[in-house]
């Protein structure tokens, strides 16, 4: 997988190497506050029940119509970004994302809160496949690894820090009030993305088939084999940490540490970074999901929440490593598509982050969760081990939808 890998992307930008700084705090920035609107409804669950007069099941909807939204949005919005130009669909996603969150926090009934949600989740979903075919074409070659692994690590962290924003800011003007802020953040930040990213131009300009970029990166066998193993990325953490805090005795204490373990460990992972990527993908991912199933039976051996703590940060570290790793190894086989490559490796991730809580439900305790955990780890390895017989330059081995 790793021999003979063409560059992230085929255009050379003038800009390029230029602004990288600048670029990576937006990023990281946009993707926290982006992210964060997903998590941050779970503090407010019994707000909405109370205040919109709605059962909890309706007000669980919140969240959950979100992400259907957001991972069903990122194919139209991965195809649009290759036909516009990723910069128009970044800009026009903060403009978007500030009207939408004034529109939740505007909702006068249940039912308008949780159809501003789902209008909320599809145009979330527009900036990061966007931002991620920015970066190969505007970062410098020796820093887009680590733009990145900025961006997915701001991903992960936002799990941890969207609730806590969302509690803070609701404990201070209310639950409305988490919305308002959310939309003047999105607003300058779109001031600061429109002055900072240069103009991309689209992969798929002219293109009139919308549905060739897809069959193009889809048909091949090793994308097709990543893409499924980055299902497994958000289902284990996200089935796990939700085990944690709905199926164990752990105190309220334990339960907020095993939530906010993310944090040093992406920092670390960021760190660790320019280390990181002197080792193959295959062997990243290998070792990840190895250290990871180890780190599952290990939080069967113990029952201290100090051990679950420190076991629950090294498989957050393993899960910041994947993410950069397998977009890594996508990549070379969505050229020239990289909006569409990027949308559906999102898309597939937060399949994963959506089917977490539900193992969890069907495992019902730690021993259970440990052992689905284990086996997605061992699917991980396999097809991390498979993908790495194939180069980026062997010819098309998977027919989707007709001939290339």
């Amino acid at each position: 997988m790793e021999a003979d890998k063409p560059a992230m992307s085929t255009q050379r930008h003038p800009m390029e190497g230029k602004r990288d700084i600048p670029i990576m705090v937006v990023f990281v920035c946009m993707g926290l506050v982006t992210l964060t609107q997903l998590y941050s409804v779970i503090p407010m669950f019994n707000d909405f029940v109370h205040d919109m007069h709605i059962g909890e099941s309706l007000a669980l909807w919140t969240q959950t119509g979100y992400g259907i939204a957001y991972a069903l949005a990122l194919l139209a919005w991965g195809t649009l970004a290759d036909k516009v130009g990723p910069t128009k669909v970044v800009v026009t996603s903060a403009v978007l994302s500030t009207l939408a969150a004034g529109l939740v926090a505007a909702a006068p009934t249940g039912g308008a809160l949780i159809g501003f949600r789902v209008v909320q989740g599809v145009v979330a979903a527009s900036f990061s496949p966007a931002a991620f075919a920015i970066i190969p074409v505007v970062v410098a070659p020796e820093r887009r690894n680590l733009t990145i692994t900025l961006l997915t690590s701001s991903f992960l962290a936002a799990a941890s820090l969207g609730p806590v924003f969302a509690g803070s800011v609701k404990l201070l003007i209310g639950w409305r009030g988490v919305y308002v802020v959310s939309a003047v953040l999105f607003l300058a930040l779109g001031v600061v993305l429109y002055f900072i990213i240069p103009p991309v131009r689209g992969s798929a300009v002219g293109e009139t088939n919308i549905l060739v970029p897809f069959r193009t990166v889809l048909s091949k066998v090793p994308a097709v084999l990543l893409l499924l193993a980055t299902v497994t990325m958000l289902s284990t953490f996200v089935g796990l940490l939700t085990t944690f805090l709905q199926y164990t005795p752990m105190s309220g204490a334990g339960k907020q540490w095993v939530s906010l373990i993310g944090l040093p460990a992406v920092i670390l992972v960021l760190l660790a970074n320019s280390w990181i990527h002197r080792v193959s993908v295959t062997t990243r991912l290998t070792a990840c999901g190895v250290v990871s199933a180890l780190a599952n039976l290990g939080i069967l051996a113990t029952d201290s929440s100090v051990a679950w703590v420190v076991l629950m940060f090294v498989i957050v570290f393993t899960v910041g490593i994947i993410g950069p790793s397998l977009i890594e190894g996508i990549m070379p086989f969505a050229v020239p598509y990289v909006g569409v490559g990027t949308a559906l490796f999102t898309f597939f991730l937060f399949i994963g982050a959506s089917i977490g809580p539900q193992l969890a439900g069907v495992a019902q305790g730690l021993p259970g969760m440990v052992a689905i955990d284990v086996g997605l780890q061992i699917v991980l390895i396999v097809l991390s081990l498979i993908t790495s017989r194939f180069k980026a330059g062997d010819p098309v081995i998977l027919r989707v939808g007709g001939d290339q």
